[in-house]
């Protein structure tokens, strides 16, 4: 062998061990051992998945557990196989790495270290399976710009400490249509809003658990910390998830979609089309609000063989919208185990086609001593514990086979006036077992059905107090009242309802 061969070969090799690059078929295999102080690390990697983009490689393979430096930004331009490879960025930038192509799938990488902020998608098509991403360093941990992304069977946590953080929300209120987190472990918000009234859902969450502490921020019911927003989507599904919630002013924040109009007089967007099925819900909160908020604009909504343990919540559900949809407004709420230790259910109609169906759950009050006024940090009126169930101006409310048990102390709501229903056109109340009373105030053409009730225990004379609106002349109303079991009063129920 010639002294010129033998050269070649001793730095062909040489540059072999300080690369670590190597082809393989259609796939560019990339391990480059970067030192601490070597400043153009990431433009070495950048420049390898450039390279290989460039020779029509499709995905390039990191060396098994090999840690990268990134000293500038990162631009994911193909697919990467992790191997269980490091990333950890140093640079300063507010993005720390992008996919900018479509249709990139990332495998089995970790990406972390405490200069790392946000991970921006910015092409169609992204999906992460098997990762592992930690960020301490910024509110979001990633930021979606795009369609059709998904996160399978990965960790995605964000520690931010100085307000509250996001795992996962949009860029800008930009509408982003197709969604899926499944398998993963999450902690830190996510939020979805549609500012432009566009299309924007098709979302699926399922097998995943989704961790969310605002313990470090202020707490005040003033504020809107709120752990799941939602506004203007539809189509979404969360299937088999367990959420954990530690003071959040909001479990999950429903709405219109988000525009610059004041004092809009119809919602033009509704979030709709949200399915709830499987999930565990455990939510505890010094200055909770409402654990389910519908707030302006919500159309249909399914909930159905849940289970919810919620302490510190003023109340589980409620929709007070009053505007006009644009496509008819539901809750359905059946087969569902939920704790609560304060109100259940506030829903109230308006002005668009409304229905409230409670079917089938049980409801068990958990507080350890009964409070019927309670005050908490940043909140000037105490909370009266009344009116658990309040269905207000809808056309119908159906209201079967439900049970209400308390935890700790034996028939609290004996005093109670347990369901309100106001200016209801069709209520039907049958087969449950509760306590208390019912206090139902109905339109002209009102009509109730209260039948094979179970009464624990009641301090009411009268099962039922009804009254009709100021607003109405005379009345058609129809009642029904039969067969229901009073099981201990500590008055006579002479009549099963009175009537002013």
């Amino acid at each position: 062998m010639t002294l010129l061969k033998i050269q070649l070969l001793f730095w062909g090799l040489l540059f072999s061990f300080i690369t670590g690059s190597v082809c393989v078929g259609n796939m560019m295999a990339i391990s480059p051992v970067f030192l601490d102080n070597q400043s153009g690390a990431e433009e070495d990697l950048q420049k390898l998945i450039d390279q290989a983009l460039k020779n029509g490689k499709k995905v390039v393979f990191l060396e098994k557990n090999k840690k990268y430096r990134l000293y500038n930004q990162l631009d994911i331009r193909c697919s990467i196989e992790g191997n269980g490879a490091i990333l950890e960025p140093m640079t300063n930038a507010s993005i720390s790495i992008k996919i900018s192509e479509k249709d990139v799938t990332i495998k089995n990488l970790t990406i972390t270290g405490s200069k790392l902020k946000m991970i921006a998608i910015q092409n169609t098509g992204v999906v992460f399976e098997g990762c592992e991403i930690v960020g301490h360093n910024y509110g979001t941990l990633i930021q979606l710009e795009a369609n059709n992304s998904s996160f399978v069977n990965c960790k995605l946590h964000n520690y931010y400490q100085k307000n509250i953080q996001y795992a996962i929300k949009n860029v800008g209120n930009n509408p982003i249509v197709a969604f899926n987190l499944i398998g993963c472990d999450i902690r830190g918000g996510i939020r979805f809003v549609n500012g432009n009234n566009r299309t924007s859902g098709g979302y699926r969450f399922e097998r995943n658990t989704i961790t969310v502490d605002f313990s470090h921020a202020t707490q005040s019911v003033k504020n809107q910390n709120d752990a799941i927003r939602l506004s203007g989507i539809n189509d979404v599904y969360f299937d088999s998830n367990k959420f954990l919630f530690m003071n959040v002013n909001r479990g999950f924040k429903f709405t219109d979609y988000v525009s610059d109009e004041k004092n809009k007089k119809r919602s033009l967007r509704p979030t709709t089309d949200v399915f709830f099925a499987n999930n565990t819900i455990i939510a505890n909160s010094k200055n909770g609000k409402q654990l389910f908020d519908l707030y302006d604009g919500t159309g249909k909504i399914t909930f159905t063989d849940n289970i919810i343990d919620a302490k510190g919540h003023t109340i589980i559900f409620e929709d007070k919208t009053t505007i006009p949809l644009n496509v008819n407004r539901e809750l359905i709420l059946s087969r569902n185990r939920i704790k609560f230790d304060f109100r259940v259910l506030y829903y109230r109609g308006g002005n668009t086609p409304a229905r409230l169906s409670v079917l089938d759950n049980e409801f068990i009050y958990s507080r350890k001593e009964i409070s019927f006024n309670t005050s908490r940090i940043g909140q000037e009126k105490s909370i009266e514990l009344n009116h658990l169930f309040y269905a207000r101006e809808l056309d119908e409310f159906l209201f079967k086979n439900n049970k209400l048990r308390s935890e700790a102390i034996k028939t609290p709501f004996f005093d109670s006036y347990v369901l309100n229903v106001l200016n209801v056109k069709m209520s039907e109340i049958i087969n449950n077992e509760i306590e208390g009373a019912l206090l139902f105030t109905g339109l002209e053409e009102s009509q109730i059905k209260f039948t094979n009730n179970t009464i624990l225990k009641t301090n009411f004379a009268n099962l039922i107090r009804i009254t009709r609106h100021s607003r109405v002349k005379g009345g058609n109303s129809r009642i029904i009242i039969k067969d229901n079991n009073v099981k201990e009063s500590r008055n006579i129920v002479a009549d099963f309802f009175n009537q002013k």
